[in-house]
């Protein structure tokens, strides 16, 4: 399993979240900043989906976003 900085999402435990957050990581050394920044913004879709299978993809992200990262989106 791969080890990574975890100090940016201390609530994240599931390997392969951890594995993404990686590969964001080696994107931004390798200065591939717009791949690191759409695999960024992809982590909270696909585990939206996971997390809260029923809700529709702007709820699901945004409340995955909140619960996992600890950031709230201006207004509810």
């Amino acid at each position: 399993m791969p080890t990574g900085n975890r100090r940016l999402a201390p609530q994240m435990t599931n390997p392969m979240e951890i594995c993404l957050a990686d590969e964001v990581r080696k994107a931004l050394r390798a200065e591939c900043c717009g791949a690191a920044l759409v695999l960024a913004l992809t982590i909270s879709d696909a585990y939206g989906k996971i997390a809260f299978p029923e809700e529709k993809v702007g709820k699901r992200y945004k409340e995955w976003y909140r619960r996992y990262c600890g950031y709230g989106f201006g207004s509810r």
